[in-house]
């Protein structure tokens, strides 16, 4: 069944609701919380632009699953790079900043996806320090 819903950002967008009414009705419900395929690129462009990363490249379906690939990794990796107060560990610390600012320099989806299992053990490689 197609239908037009009104998504979050205030644009409509034309869907195809298919299954039993459970689940058109929970699809329906999630169309609705979520921005149109225009809006959500943006805002992942500004994202990565703001972070300083490139946009990646690949199919669409590529570069969304990467993007959330490349959005986490980043994030753990700050934040717990960030929990490290000991001074001794400085020179590291900056060693695997600089790694990790390196790899998020990555732009091919393919790589993200296909290395999303061993990120860490790049990043660690690329600064010869053990885990």
């Amino acid at each position: 069944m197609k239908c037009y819903i009104q998504r979050s950002c205030g644009h409509e967008s034309e869907e195809q609701l298919l299954g039993p009414d459970k689940d058109r009705k929970r699809k329906k419900e999630w169309f609705e919380k979520t921005p149109c395929c225009v809006c959500w690129k943006a805002a992942r462009e500004q994202a990565a632009e703001k972070n300083g990363l490139p946009t990646l490249t690949g199919s669409e379906k590529q570069i969304k699953w990467a993007f959330n690939i490349r959005e986490e990794f980043h994030s753990n990796i700050s934040e717990k790079i960030g929990a490290i107060n000991n001074p001794a560990h400085s020179e590291r610390v900056a060693a695997i900043l600089l790694a990790l600012e390196e790899m998020l320099q990555e732009a091919s989806a393919k790589f993200w996806i296909e290395n999303r299992n061993g990120l860490k053990e790049i990043l660690f490689a690329k600064t010869g320090a053990a885990k």
